[in-house]
């Protein structure tokens, strides 16, 4: 029980970043920004990007510390079984996935929002963004389309293995691995 609490802690510090980083660059945003005024479809979007990334963040901040914290008061009262049953709580293992989804959705939004700063922070009053501005809001999209790719696979080989934990009769054989030494002398050589 306390390998998987110390998985729910560290979830919420990468969502601490994640929020900081937003809030940081809305207050910047917030503050230094000329072109409210001009440009307010750009900043509507930066903003309801980096707005989605902090509600989504603190969301599975608050609820992976309060696992955390729950989970480790049952623990330090010598309660391990009740802590097993904390964590197994069809209550709390819903607000548990929910606050993962917020999380893993929340990068590629994060990614997004990014480079939707980019562009709104150097894009002139004419409504032109420099050179710069397009060649790193695409690298934060290209970003934004490694990160999806890679929390999808993630995801999908997690669920491969909960089934063959459930079905073990379903997990492929695996296959000897062979040399080329070994495949040589199985021709006649």
């Amino acid at each position: 029980v306390s390998v998987n609490l110390s998985a729910y802690s560290s979830i919420g510090v990468i969502a601490v970043f994640f929020a900081s980083l937003s809030i940081s660059v809305v207050v910047a945003l917030l503050t230094g920004s000329q072109h409210l005024e001009t440009m307010p479809v750009l900043l509507t979007a930066t903003f309801a990007a980096h707005s989605l990334v902090i509600v989504l963040n603190v969301f599975t901040v608050l609820t992976m510390s309060m696992v955390y914290y729950y989970g480790q008061l049952h623990i330090g009262h010598g309660f391990e079984e009740t802590a097993t049953h904390f964590v197994r709580n069809p209550a709390v293992k819903q607000l548990r996935r929910m606050a993962l989804d917020a999380f893993w959705a929340s990068a590629p939004i994060f990614m997004i929002s990014m480079g939707l700063t980019f562009l709104s922070q150097y894009t002139g009053p004419d409504q032109r963004p420099s050179y710069g501005a397009v060649v790193v809001s695409g690298v934060f999209g290209f970003g934004m389309l490694v990160t999806v790719w890679a929390v999808l696979s993630v995801l999908r080989a997690h669920r491969e293995e909960l089934h063959y934990h459930y079905h073990p009769e379903d997990r492929p054989k695996r296959q000897e691995k062979r040399s080329f030494r070994a495949l040589g002398r199985g021709r006649g050589r």
